[in-house]
């Protein structure tokens, strides 16, 4: 069988996705897909249910970026957490 002149091929270089699984949403975000579970779990962070009850969730780019925007911003030095935080109160208390 051959092509038509007329024929036009098209090839996809590029789609811009509309909606993120948790992994890509933590990327997008900058933080882990742990994290997106628990927003959507306490309900800070939309999805979307595709394919059914059982279905995948997913957020919008526009969900996202909702959610993002909600976030206060802040400058200055971050509060100390973790290992350091632990270190800097058993040396103040001794």
């Amino acid at each position: 069988m051959g092509k038509s002149k007329n024929e036009i091929v098209q090839l996809v270089l590029y789609v811009q996705p509309a909606a993120l699984r948790p992994v890509a949403a933590a990327a997008y975000l900058g933080t882990s897909p742990f994290a997106i579970e628990e927003l959507w779990r306490n309900g800070k962070l939309k999805y979307r249910q595709i394919g059914g009850p059982d279905g995948t969730r997913v957020s919008t780019i526009e969900q996202l970026n909702a959610y993002l925007h909600s976030l206060p911003e802040k400058t200055g030095v971050l509060v100390m957490r973790g290992a350091k935080k632990n270190r800097t109160a058993l040396t103040a208390v001794a």
